[in-house]
């Protein structure tokens, strides 16, 4: 009856331990397909959203400016063809800023999946199976059966006596063999570059170059990862992020232009609030748009501009202190990755050259290998040299 108990109970225990591991995999399934149908319209909703907006201002600000409208047919046809030229550039920085790969790591790394990891889970699934009337007899049968005899407790306090008296009596356990030895995981694996060890991300199980990130938006851990634009859809890495910066100084040079040309449509026909607000209230409200558009480009292209000159990325510069290898630096004292001013724009600007011409060392597939230094700030240098000048004065 005991038998019978004990086993009812264990196999309750398992059937109760495999729903529960079902569910889980069911549960992180669902939660994968969700994240990756949102990456996935978030991808094809924000540049529509963008291209929509862009394409609504310039038709607002054309509408009332006839050499826009007809540039060909006016005595303006240069200003009008350098005007939509600068929109086109635009939009051009922008669809090659969406559409390039931002530096989706792809080394090749055993997945859960793998042989090992399926050894691993049936053993485990075996450890879980209920024991059955068969088995617990075969295993007394390994056991010496002392049958009715009963063993009393004087019997035992000798037999312990002997033990302890004779520690070198007691059975060692035996190491196990090199072949039998428990297999590394890669998550177990320490890999290093340039003296750092890398993270291991266990979304991607990969081991994570200096300056990648995991995009929790993305999905996908990212190379020399600078943040993840809403307005891009996507990463902005180590592949598009030049792409992303024309983007911002072409934007910021359109919106100048077309507010100019909006504030001289008022000028030419009249500064009466009144007679616009009746007349053209769409003009008003792109004045005000353009407006604060404008402002935040400016504060991006400064920005960045910064993190160009410093070769700083943005998640590195917000998080300087939780990253593992620039937690014991000062970052007043620059990147470790900052050489020069004209290193760091060659990388920034021209990394395929810089890889060329030997300034960088490059991966197998082509992207930046990048090194720890001393750290460097060229900026203060300048500022440095500015102030001398000014002291000489």
């Amino acid at each position: 009856m005991q038998e019978v108990t004990a086993e009812y109970k264990a196999t309750q225990l398992h059937s109760h331990t495999n729903s529960k591991r079902k569910e889980s995999h069911s549960l992180h399934a669902l939660n994968s397909n969700a994240n990756a149908a949102m990456v996935s319209s978030e991808r094809i909703l924000a540049p529509v959203a963008v291209l929509g907006l862009h394409l609504l201002l310039l038709a607002n600000v054309a509408f009332h400016r006839s050499h826009l409208l007809t540039p060909f047919t006016s005595p303006h046809v240069v200003r009008a063809l350098a005007e939509w030229s600068l929109a086109l550039l635009a939009l051009v920085a922008y669809l090659r800023t969406v559409c390039r790969d931002p530096g989706i790591l792809t080394e090749p790394t055993e997945r859960p999946d793998s042989a090992a990891a399926r050894e691993v889970a049936r053993a485990t699934e075996a450890e879980l199976q209920p024991i059955g009337r068969a088995q617990l007899e075969a295993m007394a049968e390994d056991v010496e059966d002392p049958g009715e005899e009963i063993i009393s407790l004087e019997d035992l306090g000798g037999e312990m006596n002997e033990v302890i008296a004779m520690p070198e009596a007691m059975p060692k356990l035996e190491e196990p063999s090199a072949p039998s030895a428990r297999r590394r995981h890669p998550w177990q694996e320490q890999h290093m570059q340039s003296g750092a060890k890398l993270r291991f991300c266990k979304a991607c199980q990969m081991h994570q170059p200096l300056r990648t990130k995991h995009c929790r938006d993305c999905e996908q851990c990212i190379r020399t990862h600078d943040h993840h634009c809403p307005w891009v859809g996507t990463c902005v890495g180590e592949g598009n992020r030049v792409y992303f910066f024309w983007f911002l100084i072409f934007q910021w040079l359109e919106l100048a232009v077309f507010l100019f040309e909006s504030c001289m449509t008022f000028r030419e026909k009249g500064l009466v609030p009144s007679m616009w607000l009746v007349r053209a209230p769409l003009l008003l409200v792109g004045i005000g748009v353009k407006c604060l558009l404008l402002l935040m480009v400016t504060c991006l292209v400064c920005f960045h501009s910064y993190l160009a000159l410093a070769n700083i990325t943005t998640w590195e510069n917000m998080s300087w202190h939780n990253i593992s290898y620039l937690k014991g630096l000062d970052p007043e004292h620059g990147s470790p990755f900052s050489q020069s001013l004209s290193f760091n724009l060659a990388v920034y600007f021209c990394s395929k050259s810089a890889i060329r011409r030997g300034s960088v060392k490059e991966t197998e597939d082509g992207w930046i290998l990048w090194e720890l230094g001393e750290q460097h700030d060229p900026l203060e240098y300048i500022c440095c040299k500015i102030c001398s000048c000014f002291d000489e004065e």
